[in-house]
Order: C-alpha cells, then sequence, then structure tokens
C-alpha cells in the first residue's frame, strides 16, 4: 500500500476506505504516516489491516469529518490502543 501523508482530518469524507480513515486518524492525532512507514512498518500494517477489517467505516467518517478534537472514534476503534501508544510515544520524542 502506498502511504500519503493527508493535510487534515477534513480528507475523511473523500474516501471511506481503511486506509483512507487511517491517514485521516494519523493526521489528527499529529503522527506522520511517512516516519510511521519509515520506522515501525509492522506496526503501520497491523493499523492497515485492522482498519480493513473493521465494520464501523460509515461512522469513523462521520466522526472524523467533525472538528480536530473530537475523537469520538477512540470509542469503538480497534486501532485505538496502539493510536494512543504511539501518540504518547510521538509526544516524549520517540518518533
Amino acid at each position: 500500500m502506498r502511504i500519503q501523508a493527508h493535510d487534515g482530518v477534513d480528507r475523511a469524507a473523500a474516501g471511506t476506505t481503511g486506509a483512507d480513515l487511517l491517514l485521516c486518524k494519523l493526521s489528527a492525532l499529529g503522527l506522520s504516516p511517512v516516519a510511521l512507514a519509515q520506522t515501525e512498518l509492522k506496526i503501520l500494517h497491523d493499523l492497515q489491516r485492522r482498519c480493513a477489517c473493521c465494520d464501523h467505516h460509515d461512522r469513523c467518517t462521520i466522526d472524523l469529518s467533525r472538528q480536530a478534537v473530537d475523537r469520538s472514534w477512540m470509542n469503538y476503534c480497534p486501532n485505538s490502543v496502539m493510536l494512543n501508544a504511539l501518540t504518547e510515544a510521538w509526544l516524549w520524542g520517540a518518533k
């Protein structure tokens, strides 16, 4: 899968595939998909797989179309634990 960085979470409305939604989530959390692909490729593949298999694409698209601060998707996202861990690692400089 090709990784592209997105400008912001409003891009969720452009596509509802797991890959599109994951990129929007990474952007909303301030995580770089390019850096993640370079440093944690296995984790990125796991995130992509979980997003692709998720049954909540429609709900996720709606939630991601809201303001970036709205993280209600974290309540049902199968990647929420890993995304939180990655965000914490990024905040502590383990980029």
